[in-house]
């Protein structure tokens, strides 16, 4: 007979089993209430919390017994508190907003979709090669190899995502956008193989349209992570699941309000958290992936791996906000600084600006006149001033002639700065023209909800060790045209 425990009573043992997800391993190592066996304790946890738990569409209705939940989670308190802190931060910011549509706001956006685009492409099983990605989304031409193409179809499709003539939420427009996906791409023999290969079957969209239904009925942010999860448990799709379900997860946060967190990279995150690998900086969650769901009366319980993703989502939105709030400091700086300066014109100066916060922008001599409303002499020695003067470079494609930052542009012009007003450049920036640090401090934005037993990357060096990732590693060793070309779609946002 098992030996009951004593010490704690029967209210403060489920407070605690129900303040957060707590696994039967965790459990083992609390103290049960006198005259209650463990065993007695947990089944009694276990069949509260499925008869309270919100049940998940991770299952096709049609094989499934109807009298019998397979995938539930439990709204613990834990989930509530950071649902409401993601969306504090995360509805309709429009600081952080305003910063997206700067150049360099757009990078980081599009690096986050180009992120989530290269996880979703190695979940269908094509494997690029490092940075070979971007060069392939951002070039014109459309490739002719399948994986490359497919590659392709991906990044176009995120991009008009962005567009709000873009709609998923019916069946039918769901398989209409796989189709895009998968247009001009010869299917691997896997995806030929699986029975339901109809993408517009009756029981394909029927199933699609009960995972539609019922993650719209959930707390939009929970809604939106179980529609993803859906089309990557379910799969009613023949081919690229995940890619179809991150559009859908976006799609409902944008529609609801969330636009902010529907960039951040959650595929890449859950593929990492599947391999156990978190060798970059962020959130690293407590436990496995294959913990985070457990067997609960025979049915799946997924609150610990929801508690362990909102934890990853506020984590990711601290980053971004503090990345974006030094990128708004930055060229706020400049132009403080620039502003002394009466060797070149404003325009000159917001040249300069645009060119080292924005390294792939092109300049030209139309741009500028239809800009300032100046004549084409004007703009001509505007741009070939700062040309003879080693701030850009002259390109030529065609007939074509444009002009974009020179490789050095980052030392060249912070020394101009510097013999502006030495004083006040050394207030803002350091030796190496970094932001000062006391600065970015007082301009920081305060994290909320943030709190976490993850493991987080060492303080202030989380946003600088990220940028190595950012689109500012692509954009500079492409082509200008294409630069411009991916900022074309980026337009067409709400």
């Amino acid at each position: 007979m098992e030996q009951a425990h004593s010490g704690t009573s029967l209210d403060e043992l489920l407070r605690s089993c129900f303040e957060q997800a707590t696994s039967r391993e965790e459990f083992t190592r609390m103290e049960m209430p006198r005259g209650m066996s463990e065993a007695a304790a947990w089944r009694m946890v276990c069949l509260i919390r499925y008869a309270a738990g919100i049940e998940l569409p991770l299952h096709d209705p049609a094989l499934t017994s109807p009298e019998r939940r397979e995938d539930w989670y439990s709204s613990t308190r834990t989930i509530q508190r950071k649902l409401i802190d993601c969306t504090s931060a995360g509805v309709n910011n429009p600081h952080v907003l305003n910063i997206l549509q700067l150049p360099e706001g757009r990078h980081v956006k599009v690096g986050l979709l180009i992120t989530d685009c290269f996880a979703a492409l190695e979940d269908a099983g094509c494997i690029l090669p490092d940075g070979a990605f971007p060069r392939i989304a951002l070039n014109p031409e459309v490739p002719e190899a399948d994986q490359e193409r497919l590659a392709f179809n991906y990044f176009r499709l995120m991009l008009d995502s962005l567009s709000s003539d873009f709609h998923l939420d019916t069946a039918q427009g769901v398989v209409r956008i796989y189709e895009r996906c998968v247009e001009g791409v010869t299917l691997p023999d896997v995806a030929r193989a699986i029975p339901q290969s109809d993408a517009s079957s009756p029981a394909t969209l029927a199933l699609i349209g009960h995972i539609l239904r019922e993650t719209g009925q959930l707390d939009t942010i929970v809604g939106a992570i179980a529609r993803l999860h859906a089309f990557l448990q379910v799969r009613p799709l023949p081919f690229a699941n995940a890619f179809v379900g991150r559009l859908l997860y976006a799609s409902l946060l944008r529609e609801r309000g969330f636009a902010i967190l529907s960039y951040l990279p959650i595929m890449d995150f859950l593929l990492r958290w599947h391999r156990d690998d978190f060798s970059s900086p962020g959130y690293r969650p407590v436990t496995k992936m294959s913990d985070a769901m457990h067997i609960v009366e025979g049915t799946r319980e997924w609150t610990r791996f929801y508690e362990e993703t909102l934890t990853w989502l506020l984590d990711e939105i601290q980053w971004l906000s503090c990345k974006l709030t030094r990128m708004e400091m930055r060229r706020s700086r400049l132009e403080q600084l620039i502003a002394g300066d009466v060797t070149y014109t404003e325009r000159q100066h917001d040249v300069l600006i645009e060119a080292l916060v924005h390294d792939d922008a092109e300049f030209t001599f139309s741009e500028l006149m239809e800009r300032y409303g100046i004549v084409y002499s004007t703009a001509h020695a505007d741009l070939t001033d700062l040309h003879a003067d080693g701030f850009l470079q002259a390109k030529r494609q065609g007939k074509r002639s444009f002009f974009i930052a020179a490789p050095d542009i980052h030392t060249r012009v912070h020394a101009f700065l510097r013999s502006i007003n030495p004083e006040l450049y050394r207030k803002f920036f350091d030796e190496r023209g970094h932001l000062a640090e006391d600065a970015v401090a007082k301009k920081q934005p305060a994290s909320k909800g943030t709190e976490t037993s993850g493991a987080f990357a060492p303080e202030g060096k989380n946003e600088m060790t990220r940028d190595g990732a950012d689109i500012w590693q692509y954009l500079p060793s492409l082509e200008a045209e294409r630069g411009r070309i991916l900022f074309r779609g980026l337009k067409r946002k709400r």
